[in-house]
């Protein structure tokens, strides 16, 4: 009969120990998604955007953005690019957590913020335009920028 007992005994540890291990991985994934929607996102409001060609090989290609935030809670949030035809399109976000007591400065925060174009390897010579949140600014590319083994794209 004391064997029944301390097996039983054993089976509830054990049964405890994965209840509370399954209880923790939901808090944790629940927690994950809860961060990941904790911002609001929008877009950076963008004054000017100002083009530099990198003396290189393959030669680079940065953006510097200057603009403002809307206030002291917001930041910087991604830079997302894309090449269409001849315009670099970039999308620069802004992020603000959701947090409703958090008490921000209501002024304009002045940014500056340089971005790398991605996808500049590859394309031929001509001019180009650079489009950041609805500001452009064009610049020419006077070399096919690719390296000479491989083909350029178009």
């Amino acid at each position: 009969m004391e064997n029944n007992t301390q097996v039983k005994n054993f089976f509830y540890v054990i049964l405890a120990l994965v209840i509370v291990l399954v209880a923790f991985v939901l808090i944790r994934k629940n927690k994950r998604a809860g961060e990941e929607s904790q911002y609001e996102v929008g877009q950076a409001m963008v004054d000017s955007i100002d083009i530099t060609l990198k003396e290189s090989f393959p030669v680079q290609v940065d953006v510097l953005v200057k603009g403002n935030l809307p206030d002291g809670c917001t930041e910087l949030g991604d830079a997302k690019q894309q090449l269409l035809g001849k315009t670099f399109n970039i999308n620069l976000e802004t992020r603000k957590l959701k947090d409703a007591d958090v008490m921000c400065t209501q002024a304009l925060v002045p940014f500056e913020e340089t971005i790398a174009l991605e996808n500049v390897v590859g394309i031929t010579a001509g001019e180009y335009t650079v489009t950041v949140n609805g500001v452009s600014k064009t610049f020419v590319m006077d070399v096919d920028n690719y390296i000479s083994n491989e083909d350029p794209l178009k």
